[in-house]
C-alpha cells in the first residue's frame, strides 16, 4: 500500500512494484509512502 500524504490518496496492490508505479503515475514526483499489508498487522514508516 502506497500513500501520498498531501491528499491522502492511497493504491493497494499485491505486488509492490505496481503500487508504487501506480502512485507515481498519478502524483508524478510527489513523495508518498510505502506500508506492507499482512494477516497480522501493517509495517512501514511514518
Amino acid at each position: 500500500m502506497a500513500v501520498e500524504p498531501s491528499s491522502g490518496e492511497y493504491f493497494i496492490d499485491k505486488h509492490e512494484i505496481t503500487v508504487i508505479n501506480m502512485c507515481r503515475k498519478k502524483h508524478l514526483e510527489s513523495p508518498f509512502d510505502l506500508f506492507q499489508i499482512n494477516e497480522t498487522c501493517v509495517s512501514g514508516t511514518i
